[in-house]
């Protein structure tokens, strides 16, 4: 099996060891294990590059986790921004990482080239367009077990919603209709019920 893309999905800091304001040093671990399933799916199934959505949280863990593991392996790291000034309203110590993260990104797509209000929906079209190019997930999701499903298999409480929910419903849509294989491995040990507030950038 190849695996060319892999991208990530998951929730944002609230959900995460270390919530809002301390969650990449929480999370040191974790990115460490991430860092080597990267090296180790190069190694074994050709990865060649991972997508970040660029929101606060797993998918900011899993850009660090890519720069890392190129210095190991030859694989790029795309930036899926869904809109311009996606960090603008952000705490000033997560636009810096944000704006580091952009500069060491190979590449930086604008799902949509405006500014959010002119287009609310931007933050779904990036995640669909990070499921219709990957081969492979990635993902942080309190409520699926721990390790390795298959997109197409996967059972989502009906009452759960945020960008995660959507993005895990979609990439199992894409999977059924298109009938692909597409691998979701969740690092997530904890299990709760929780019903995810409104988005946040």
């Amino acid at each position: 099996m190849l695996i060319r893309t892999v991208m990530g999905t998951g929730h944002r800091p609230q959900y995460l060891p270390g919530g809002w304001g301390g969650y990449v040093a929480a999370c040191s671990e974790l990115v460490q294990k991430l860092t080597a399933h990267i090296v180790s799916m190069h190694k074994e199934y050709g990865l060649e590059r991972v997508i970040t959505g660029m929101a606060q949280g797993w998918d900011t863990l899993l850009g660090i986790a890519a720069v890392r593991a190129r210095r190991h392996v030859p694989v790029q790291l795309v930036a899926a921004v869904p809109c311009a000034g996606q960090e603008s309203r952000w705490p000033p110590g997560a636009r810096e990482l944000y704006r580091r993260l952009l500069g060491e990104a190979d590449r930086v797509y604008y799902v949509f080239p405006g500014r959010y209000e002119q287009n609310r929906n931007c933050m779904h079209e990036r995640d669909e367009y990070m499921v219709r190019n990957s081969d492979a997930v990635l993902a942080y999701y309190l409520n699926l077990p721990y390790g390795l499903h298959s997109a197409a298999e996967m059972r989502i409480p009906a009452r759960d919603k945020g960008g995660t929910v959507y993005t895990l419903r979609f990439a199992r849509k894409w999977a059924i209709e298109n009938g692909l294989y597409i691998p979701v491995f969740n690092y997530c040990r904890e299990r709760k019920v929780f019903y995810e507030p409104l988005r946040q950038h």
